[in-house]
Formats: C-alpha cells, structure tokens, sequence
C-alpha cells in the first residue's frame, strides 16, 4: 500500500517541554487544517519541525516526542536555535520570502544564511530517505525545502 508522505517547515503538532515531558498541542495554519481534512486511503507520515529547539532537549527527551508524534502521523526534524535562526528567520525571510513576492529590495543575501538553509534541507532529505518506500507519494510543501 503507497504512503503520502507530507513534508513541510512544521508539523501540525506543536511540542513543548511540562516538566521534562514532552506536552503536545494542535499546530494552527491553513496547511495543518486542509489535510486533516482529507480524506485517504494512504496511510501518512508529516515530517517538520516540532517547535522546540533541539538544544533544549537530552537524548531522552528527543526519543520521548518522536515516540509521541507517531501517535499523531508525524515524525520530527530536530533543528538547533541556530538553524531556526539561520534557516528559517535569515534564508527563507529574508532572502526567499521577498524575492517570491516582489520585494526585491528588502531581500538580504548572507553565506551564513545560505549554507543553513542547505544543510537544513539535507536533514529533512535524510530523514525522509531514512522511511520512503517503493510507491510513496512525497509532498514537499514550503519554499523552505525547495533543495
């Protein structure tokens, strides 16, 4: 049986920290809304960014939330603060984003920010690598994973 595999910047699951346990809530965004909406036969995998940064999390911490998002269809990208800063803040605001909608001249283009986004992009290329099978649909959703 083939799979959608969802790729984007955020998973529809929002994780936080309570007290040394991972606490998840529902992500908002129209993305998040329209596939829980849909209706498929495929069995699905969303792969994103829980929303906590990898340098406040241990080893356990990390296995616990992965553990908890396969009860939600997800499978986490663990980003440090600097690739959210990088990646996300520096990259895709301030380079893509403007360039795509016409604002040229706010466009700001650093190397620091340029190779984040690369090896951003790399993480969430493997960690699809690591589960797609033969017969997989992949959805790769976002200017942020355009790589």
């Amino acid at each position: 049986m083939s799979r959608l595999l969802i790729v984007s910047n955020r998973l529809p699951v929002t994780v936080g920290m309570d007290q040394d346990k991972p606490a998840f809530s529902p992500s908002v965004g129209g993305l998040a809304t329209g596939i829980a909406s849909l209706e498929t036969e495929k069995d699905r995998i969303w792969f994103g960014w829980p929303g906590i940064e990898k340098n406040r999390l241990t080893e356990k911490n990390m296995h616990a939330i992965t553990a908890g998002l396969k009860d939600f269809g997800s499978s986490p990208v663990f980003l440090t603060k600097r690739d959210v800063q990088d990646f996300y803040f520096g990259f895709s605001n301030k380079t893509i984003w403007p360039l795509f909608h016409y604002f040229t001249r706010f466009a700001s283009f650093d190397e620091t920010y340029w190779k984040s986004y690369r090896m951003v992009n790399k993480k969430f290329c493997n960690a699809i690598l690591a589960e797609a099978k033969p017969n997989d649909t992949i959805w790769v959703h976002d200017y942020q994973l355009m790589l």
